[in-house]
């Protein structure tokens, strides 16, 4: 195998797991061990090794000895505390692109938003006679789509900003384990959330338009913060 090889199938398996620790196939504080790994994936324990060595710098795991890792628990205080980061972060991306958004990356993200809201159209028809606040990541569709397509539309906005550092350390801090948690917290949503969730994007969306930067810079932090007001609270009822 060469090196190249190597570090794509490192890669490929660091990916995997951590989709899985967002997805809740891994469950916070569950043991992951090197051997059931590398039976898993059909691979030697060494790029198991590697792949977990990876995902701890991200925080998603604490490797053990005996061979093993836990998947990381963050705390309330942590998610908190990461979201007041995000959201300043956030909204200078917002209020950046405000100002340089090409029409070209407005279309983009316009294109982005509808298809979030022709999914909750979907989910809205199907869900008649349902129980009201129904989880939506019960859906057919998968629990990733999701946080997947809520990470598309604030992914454009923040390469919307031209400014590549903060696009680096805004993705950075998505794709630790609190990014996880998020995740995990965002396919729990009920319909009710997600038609707010939609509509503060409509908001950001609009402000970006009208070349608006301070009220996308506002609306954005407004955004992220509610956000991480609904993660904290998901994350304290799961405690107890």
């Amino acid at each position: 195998m060469t090196p190249a090889t190597s570090q794509k199938l490192i890669d490929e398996i660091a990916t995997s797991i951590r989709t899985k620790i967002v997805s809740g196939a891994y469950a916070p504080g569950q043991r992951l061990k090197q051997e059931m790994l590398a039976e898993e994936f059909g691979v030697s324990r060494t790029p198991i090794r590697e792949a977990l060595s990876r995902l701890q710098a991200q925080g998603l795991v604490a490797q053990e000895q005996r061979r093993s890792a836990v998947v990381s628990t963050p705390s309330p205080r942590d998610i908190a505390e990461t979201f007041q980061i995000r959201a300043e972060l956030e909204g200078l991306a917002a209020g950046l692109a405000a100002r340089w958004i090409s029409d070209e990356a407005l279309d983009r993200l316009r294109a982005s938003h509808d298809r979030f809201i022709r999914v909750i159209d979907t989910l809205r028809a199907a869900q008649k006679g349902a129980k009201p606040r129904r989880p939506a990541a019960r859906r057919k569709d998968g629990p990733l789509e999701w946080a997947a397509m809520n990470a598309e539309f604030h992914d454009l906005i923040a390469a919307a900003s031209s400014n590549r550092n903060l696009e680096r350390m805004i993705a950075e801090m998505r794709a630790g384990y609190t990014g996880a948690a998020v995740a995990t917290a965002v396919i729990a949503m009920d319909l009710t959330r997600l038609e707010g969730l939609a509509r503060h994007h409509g908001a950001i969306l609009a402000a970006l338009e009208k070349r608006d930067a301070a009220r996308a810079r506002r609306l954005m932090i407004e955004h992220v913060l509610e956000a991480a007001s609904y993660v904290v609270t998901w994350f304290e009822n799961k405690a107890h």
